[in-house]
């Protein structure tokens, strides 16, 4: 079972990296060709997250990244780290950190204000 666990996350790094690198791609490609990013304000963010799509592509891009850099992390643990009290303290604090950050950043994305009264949100056609 741990091997073929391995192979999965070793599928799951090659997808998530070229997932992530059109991710990137587009969301660079937005904030300073379609928008320049000299004129990126609170305020534009608040308009664009009036699509919940924007906040969906932010949240999966925060997903992708994190469990991308984090599952490298790990690896780089699991190979410099020798088994025993130690290794299970830094990896139990890393899972740990990883966590918060994903639900740190998820609880922005999502605490950025909802709109009242936009069309096609918030029960108005």
């Amino acid at each position: 079972m741990g091997k073929n666990r391995e192979t999965l996350g070793w599928y799951a790094m090659r997808v998530s990296a070229v997932l992530l690198t059109g991710a990137v791609t587009f969301h660079m490609f937005w904030n300073t060709v379609v928008h320049d990013d000299v004129d990126l304000t609170w305020d534009l963010i608040v308009l664009r997250y009036y699509n919940p799509w924007w906040r969906l592509f932010d949240l999966t891009l925060l997903g992708l990244t994190l469990f991308h850099g984090f599952y490298g992390l790990r690896q780089v643990l699991l190979d410099h780290l020798r088994p025993g009290r130690w290794r299970i303290l830094a990896l139990t604090g890393f899972h740990g950190l990883w966590i918060g950050l994903l639900v740190f950043g998820t609880y922005v994305i999502m605490s950025f204000p909802w709109p009242t009264g936009a069309p096609g949100i918030g029960g108005i056609p």
